[in-house]
């Protein structure tokens, strides 16, 4: 079955989630959670990303993140291929990281955004332990939550530059310190109050947050008889193209390496160049998205890699095979998506 389309537009904001694979833990220290931030700092710069928060949990993380570019598929993919390599590398293992496809809602304008912010930002405060705490315990164990960007909202921590926090604290009024203030209230009041709107529509539509009018027009937007009527929107249909995950899986176990092999460059070996040749035929991955992934400088790193990669295949009867090997392998994986 085909997957269904992601709704692509210049300054579309969505709340995205990001689940371990069979709710698996995905951070299992500071250090994962630190090499994660690291790149998400690095990420939100090259594709032009406004990250307006971020939570994450062991098992999970939660964005909202607007994309001038209409970008988030590209954003998304080399954010969560490069952590899984350095994940499984750290724990020796393979496979899937992460549930088989994030979610990401769409959101709609004022009414929702904000109040959407606060829903994410209670999240390390409604686990199965916290809830049953006083509410001045979870106020407490909220403000000390150092893997959120709360914190830096209500000026506890200092700002990072990759958080975006100037629109969503412009909602509040006042001078900056008012607006940390108003925010904070505004926030933390939900934990002796539910905001019920908020967690009805959070149930309404699996495609976005927002009133009855702007779930029927994505809902409609979304149908694919419809792709025609609207040129606003952006599409892209990811089937036929394989995960990055899946390629260096793949790539890994023709070539008997270690998944650090793919990020190191070795004199004579064509394995980042290899890697490039796939990410590209069979992931559909753009030069820049695999240059950020294998740790090139930049596009034409890539062009380089898949070239010598290519000489050494026409010369090399033992690689010849392995990379035909390494084909069977992804056309079986490619049929399997349709």
């Amino acid at each position: 079955m085909a997957r269904p389309l992601r709704v692509e537009f210049p300054g579309a904001i969505y709340h995205v989630i990001v689940r371990g694979n069979a709710r698996a833990i995905i951070f299992t220290d500071d250090n994962e959670r630190e090499w994660f931030l690291n790149r998400l700092s690095e990420l939100v710069k090259n594709y032009n990303i406004r990250l307006y928060l971020f939570v994450l949990m062991s098992t999970h993380l939660h964005m909202v993140i607007e994309t001038p570019n209409a970008n988030l598929s590209r954003f998304m993919q080399s954010l969560l291929t490069g952590y899984s390599i350095y994940f499984n590398r750290r724990h020796n293992r393979r496979g899937h990281l992460t549930e088989g496809r994030y979610k990401a809602k769409l959101v709609a304008g004022d009414k929702y955004l904000l109040k959407l912010t606060r829903y994410v930002h209670l999240n390390p405060v409604f686990t199965e332990d916290t809830t049953k705490l006083k509410v001045s315990e979870r106020i407490r164990l909220l403000r000390a939550y150092q893997w959120s960007s709360y914190p830096g909202y209500i000026g506890i921590n200092p700002p990072v530059d990759f958080v975006d926090y100037g629109p969503m604290l412009a909602y509040m009024d006042g001078n900056h310190i008012e607006e940390q203030v108003r925010y904070r209230q505004f926030v933390e009041s939900d934990l002796s109050v539910t905001d019920e709107e908020l967690a009805e529509v959070l149930h309404k539509s699996p495609l976005c947050i927002g009133d009855k009018n702007f779930r029927t027009r994505i809902e409609s937007i979304h149908n694919p008889l419809n792709l025609l009527e609207d040129k606003v929107l952006t599409f892209r249909r990811v089937m036929g193209n394989l995960s990055p995950d899946v390629i260096l899986d793949a790539i890994v176990e023709t070539f008997q390496i270690d998944h650090k092999d793919l990020l190191i460059c070795k004199r004579g070996s064509p394995v980042r160049g290899v890697s490039a040749l796939f990410l590209s035929m069979y992931g559909g991955m753009k030069k820049r998205d695999i240059a950020d992934l294998l740790g090139l400088q930049s596009g034409a790193g890539v062009n380089y890699q898949k070239r010598k990669a290519k000489e050494r295949i026409s010369k090399d009867k033992n690689l010849e095979r392995l990379v035909k090997d390494l084909e069977n392998t992804l056309r079986w994986k490619r049929r399997d998506l349709s």
